[in-house]
């Protein structure tokens, strides 16, 4: 808070706040139908944690153990809430580029072997402590992206550093290339026999979107928790 003039605060108290609220709104919506949707599907799609990357360890950034542990134990408590309000909860888990690793020969993004993650830790702890759960299902798979049917629709669900990339939204939003990728992608399914695409649900950016590209395909970009914090600040 200090170095945002009492703009924004973000700490283990705060975030736990601000996810408690998330997952009341997520049991209460559409309550009167609920009937009719036995299966609640949560996507993490990376960025769980702060990580390293920024080389920003100090009193604002905890050290790696604590953010791994510490974020486990909250999905734990979030999962563990909302499995009373739905027969079934399926967790679909990507990593992201805060939570890679730093002893790579690379320090940019994670081209290939993605999935050795600070955030597959977390994802595989929650596969465990869940394990025994029938109501509950985790699962966090060596791709870069996942491919998540719900409801009868396809999704194409990954953090959206890689594979596929939407840009920096919050300056501009591209349409033109969105959905250049997005015919790629699906000319690919439809040459294999298999059904397009009609969602790309995506993260990394911290600027939240929602629009509609091509013929009818949802792209939804998620905000973060987290709000300002004192990185952005500096880069305005």
């Amino acid at each position: 808070s200090d170095e945002l003039g009492g703009k924004n605060a973000f700490n283990w108290v705060v975030g736990a706040r601000r996810l408690g609220m998330l997952c009341e709104q997520i049991a209460t919506y559409k309550v009167e139908r609920r009937s009719l949707h036995e299966e609640l599907v949560i996507l993490l799609m990376g960025d769980n944690i702060a990580g390293i990357i920024h080389g920003q360890e100090g009193p604002s950034i905890d050290l790696i153990t604590s953010q791994v542990c510490g974020a486990t134990g909250y999905y734990v408590q979030a999962i563990s809430y909302l499995k009373n309000f739905f027969p079934k909860v399926r967790v679909i888990c990507q990593p992201g580029n805060h939570g890679r690793v730093m002893h790579k020969e690379s320090k940019d993004r994670a081209m290939q072997q993605k999935y050795d993650s600070f955030e597959n830790m977390i994802f595989h702890s929650l596969s465990l402590v869940f394990r025994t759960d029938p109501k509950v299902s985790v699962e966090a798979s060596k791709s870069p992206s996942a491919d998540v049917t719900v409801q009868g629709h396809r999704i194409f669900a990954t953090h959206g550093d890689t594979v596929f990339d939407t840009g920096n939204v919050g300056k501009n939003v591209n349409l033109s290339s969105i959905e250049n990728q997005i015919h790629k992608v699906n000319a690919e399914e439809i040459n294999k026999g298999r059904k397009p695409f009609e969602m790309f649900c995506t993260g990394h950016v911290h600027h939240p979107v929602v629009t509609q590209v091509g013929p009818g395909i949802i792209v939804t970009i998620n905000g973060c928790l987290v709000g300002t914090d004192a990185y952005a600040h500096s880069v305005g």
